[in-house]
């Protein structure tokens, strides 16, 4: 449950930021606020696939 709590938190302080400003700069390239959140998040969530599928394929070859 406080995972939850913690991606409320952080949409909440997102949608305050967008309504300051909607661009984020990264590397000198200026995009959308919600796109750079998108493209974090999918990194974010493949990474945590792959290791979850390590992890059950190691436990199962055991």
């Amino acid at each position: 449950m406080r995972a939850v709590s913690q991606i409320r938190i952080l949409l909440i302080v997102g949608n305050l930021a967008a309504l300051r400003s909607p661009y984020a700069t990264l590397f000198g390239h200026r995009m959308l606020l919600f796109d750079l959140g998108g493209i974090v998040a999918a990194v974010c969530m493949s990474a945590m696939a792959i290791s979850v599928t390590l992890r059950h394929t190691a436990e199962l070859y055991l």
